[in-house]
């Protein structure tokens, strides 16, 4: 079993192919980010934990139901014994767990802070859910510690072009296609070279591969991002200095879009 080895890519791929050659019955599982990339891999992406999608329409019998409740009720109680969801707390429960996509990291850092805040006062903490959302276990990698540390080790690992792909992608609140990609992606990347349009597509693959965006629907094409991943990219959208130029680029994407004849090929984004 080869665990957590995205930040050793290249030579765990290496060793996977080697041994797998060498010894023809032998299985390997590995967990990471991205797939091995190597001949006879089966990848199978671990979702997030089931959330309620729409809170306000689940009552409190059937909120329990959901994992990323189920969850936040266990590793609330180990922060404050005697929790228990309620008529009083089952709105501001279910809203945490949706705003935080189900993501377990996210939805135990939450649950912990029932030690000093109530789940009202949590769920409007979200606003800054990386201020909000510290203080994990001691004996953890630094990269588990804060839900920030945690993303922010996925976005260390792409390359200049990923990163400035991914930020400027923050501007899309309601998923893209890949048009939509190529309108606001090309450009300078850092120090790197710049973005062309040809690549964007490709980019956008390698995005995928790293479990940072995903195809929310099959029958359309189009992407999506969590919501944590987007408020992260989107502040290191304001630290380049590329909000305002993205954001004209974005707005003249969807005019432009906006005022297409209804019989033109519609196959864009929000």
């Amino acid at each position: 079993m080869l665990d957590n080895r995205e930040h050793l890519a290249r030579r765990c791929a290496e060793l996977t192919e080697r041994l797998l050659l060498a010894c023809p019955e032998l299985r390997i599982l590995a967990t990471s980010r991205e797939p091995l990339g190597v001949p006879g891999e089966v990848t199978w992406r671990v979702p997030s934990l089931s959330f309620p999608a729409d809170p306000a329409r689940v009552g409190l019998d059937e909120l329990g139901a959901f994992e990323a409740v189920q969850l936040f009720t266990q590793r609330a109680r180990r922060a404050r014994p005697g929790f228990t969801l309620s008529e009083a707390n089952a709105g501001p429960v279910a809203e945490i767990c949706g705003r935080l996509d189900g993501i377990p990291l996210a939805v135990e850092l939450a649950a912990a802070r029932t030690r000093v805040l109530s789940t009202g006062q949590i769920a409007a903490g979200l606003r800054d859910r990386f201020q909000l959302l510290t203080g994990g276990s001691r004996t953890a990698l630094p990269r588990q510690q804060t839900l920030e540390a945690s993303v922010a080790w996925s976005y260390q690992l792409l390359s200049g072009p990923e990163q400035a792909l991914l930020r400027r992608l923050s501007v899309f609140a309601g998923g893209f296609t890949a048009a939509a990609a190529e309108a606001v992606g090309p450009g300078p990347a850092g120090p790197g070279p710049d973005i062309e349009p040809a690549e964007v597509l490709g980019l956008l693959s390698r995005l995928a591969d790293r479990s940072l965006i995903g195809v929310s629907d099959e029958t359309d094409g189009r992407f999506g991002m969590l919501e944590t991943i987007r408020h992260y990219a989107r502040r290191r959208l304001d630290e380049a200095g590329e909000t305002g130029r993205t954001r004209r680029r974005h707005f003249e994407f969807c005019l432009e879009f906006a005022d297409r004849r209804p019989d033109e090929d519609q196959d864009a984004g929000r």
